[in-house]
């Protein structure tokens, strides 16, 4: 990536516009992380107002950060409806605990910190997994079995698997 930004700034400051936009567009379309390099390069200063250079700036800080553009990849933001302070309540009515979630890491992570109502507590991370097209879950808790939980998220289930560390034949407890 180094290189290439390397060799699209000798190119602009060439003179060679085209073959720097050729550059810089190959860059976003592989999806790197270049646009705050790139920015802040006054070997770029000739290119800036260029219809090109702007969509694939624009598009390399999409793709760096796809959570802060809620309209375009709303997927990511599927589970913000989580977001806030929560009493858990059980299938009876009793209440079960509290629940305290947040947004975390460029607002892509889901970050939940739990406490049951005889003080033990548990934490999850849940996130929008692009490539499986589904939200991923990891959590643990300070009980003493120590379980581990790993959950997917298809709209509009959950979907756990868990594993404990001493009883490991758990299982799911969903297809």
């Amino acid at each position: 990536m180094m290189v290439n930004v390397g060799l699209a700034a000798v190119s602009a400051m060439n003179g060679n516009s085209d073959k720097a936009l050729d550059i810089i567009e190959a860059l976003a379309k592989n999806g790197a992380p270049a646009a705050t390099l790139i920015e802040g390069d006054s070997a770029f200063e000739s290119l800036s107002a260029q219809p090109r250079f702007v969509q694939a700036l624009e598009s390399m800080k999409q793709q760096a950060a796809p959570c802060k553009y809620h309209d375009k990849y709303p997927k990511y933001r599927e589970l913000d409806f989580w977001v806030g302070d929560w009493d858990v309540y059980g299938k009876g009515g009793a209440l079960s605990g509290h629940s305290q979630v947040e947004l975390i890491i460029g607002d892509c992570v889901l970050n939940e910190n739990w406490t049951d109502m005889t003080g033990g507590v548990g934490k999850s991370y849940n996130k929008y997994n692009q490539p499986s097209n589904a939200g991923n879950s990891i959590g643990w808790t300070s009980t003493v079995r120590l379980p581990i939980t790993w959950g997917t998220w298809k709209a509009p289930t959950w979907c756990f698997s868990r594993t404990d560390l001493i009883r490991p034949e758990s299982g799911r407890s969903c297809g």
